[in-house]
């Protein structure tokens, strides 16, 4: 399909947008698996790691790192879901995060598994308060954003892709919840250090989504509408993380334009995905109808969006019913026994314990608590992808997390 032309969702949004990288011919996509022989010849010229200016020379240093630590440090992701195996199997000297199965397996982790890798790295952080801890974090999420941050399209600013950008393969255009949830990172750690790059890398993520409105439905692409798109469909997930993430870019900026867009997004979201008190669709179809298909994140997302929009304007959108919302939802899930995936179930946790920090009241922090050990429980025995894995070690970190750090899971 042919490129759908950049419509901004308000008059003088272009304004926000910036200009801080060269302009692409085409645009960069990610080859999700990058195939055997890719790696055989990245071992065979493995010379060319000594000459920056040889062609092909990023893609062939990223590839022998790799092969360097699947032959030095095997993964076995067989071992229980802790931080300390989660760095052992998972984390590369690089500062990148590969997806290892348990046997040889040539592959850097797209952007939603690393976004779960980072985010156990960061409550461990959290939950610990040590500086090596942060300094991993930190160092890990400077890597993502040196090799995964790139411009999807002319005309608009750097996002992150769905891989590493040396690898300009035709394949997957850039996904904007995966995004979003990585821009959720570059806020925390804003919070933390004031770095002015987190913040900006940040904006420029909220305007690509913004990018992605659609001028005749209302609603934000779940993936970037790219000649290589192949979804067209509109999210839960890919607008409700955009309203949330406006409101908080409001509350560090100042600016109305976050809010303004973070509102407009959040009414479409509750006049076209809820269907019944608390319980939401997954997505509208190109043809305009609605799928229904429940998971658990998606339970989590408009109320955390309202929740977050109530400490801007506590009289327009209110606190009590974001938390009664998802409140509903965790009798929900016990009812239709839902839990049991991790990336979905940790992103329900940590957004209805953000909710809770707000909220203050004991009876619902409890519930929260206890979906919290009955997902654990519900988890899968042996996780071995990066997806999993991870998720599974963000569920035990926050069922320990001290309850005076809520707060900090998203930015304040």
């Amino acid at each position: 399909m042919a490129e759908i032309e950049y419509v901004p969702l308000f008059e003088d949004e272009s304004q926000y947008v910036r200009e801080s990288m060269p302009a692409m011919s085409q645009p960069r996509v990610w080859l999700r698996r990058m195939v055997g022989g890719i790696a055989i010849v990245a071992a065979v010229t493995a010379g060319l790691e000594a000459v920056p200016e040889m062609p092909g020379h990023a893609q062939t240093a990223l590839a022998i790192e790799l092969i360097e630590a699947d032959i030095h440090a095997p993964a076995n992701p067989s071992t229980a879901p802790t931080y300390g195996n989660l760095i052992t199997n998972f984390a590369m000297p690089n500062g990148l995060f590969r997806n290892n199965d348990g046997r040889f397996d040539v592959e850097y982790a797209t952007a939603w598994p690393v976004s779960r890798a980072l985010d156990a790295e960061y409550i461990y952080a959290l939950e610990s308060g040590e500086t090596p801890a942060y300094a991993q974090f930190d160092s890990n999420l400077n890597a993502t954003i040196e090799t995964y941050l790139d411009r999807p399209s002319p005309g608009l600013p750097p996002t992150y892709d769905q891989g590493l950008r040396s690898f300009h393969f035709s394949g997957d255009p850039p996904l904007i919840d995966d995004a979003e949830w990585m821009a959720r990172l570059n806020l925390v750690d804003y919070d933390r250090t004031h770095d002015s790059d987190q913040l900006r890398i940040a904006e420029d993520v909220f305007a690509v989504a913004l990018s992605q409105w659609d001028p005749n439905g209302g609603g934000i692409f779940w993936q970037m509408q790219l000649p290589d798109a192949n979804s067209h469909i509109r999210a839960m997930v890919s607008n409700a993380t955009t309203a949330r993430l406006g409101a908080e870019l409001y509350k560090q900026t100042g600016n109305p334009h976050y809010l303004q867009a973070s509102e407009k997004i959040d009414a479409w979201v509750k006049d076209t995905l809820e269907y019944q008190d608390g319980i939401y669709a997954d997505h509208i179809n190109p043809d305009g109808s609605v799928d229904h298909t429940r998971f658990t994140y998606n339970f989590a997302l408009e109320p955390l969006a309202e929740a977050t929009l109530s400490t801007v304007d506590a009289q327009k959108y209110s606190l009590q019913d974001a938390a009664s919302q998802l409140s509903h939802a965790m009798a929900y899930f016990r009812k239709k026994h839902l839990a049991g995936a991790p990336s979905f179930d940790s992103i329900f946790a940590e957004s209805a314990l953000y909710v809770a920090s707000l909220y203050k009241q004991p009876a619902f922090t409890v519930q929260v608590k206890k979906f919290i050990d009955d997902a654990i429980t519900a988890e899968p025995k042996h996780p071995s992808s990066l997806l999993t894995f991870a998720s599974e070690v963000c569920l035990q970190e926050l069922q320990s997390l001290p309850e005076n750090k809520y707060r900090y899971l998203f930015a304040s």
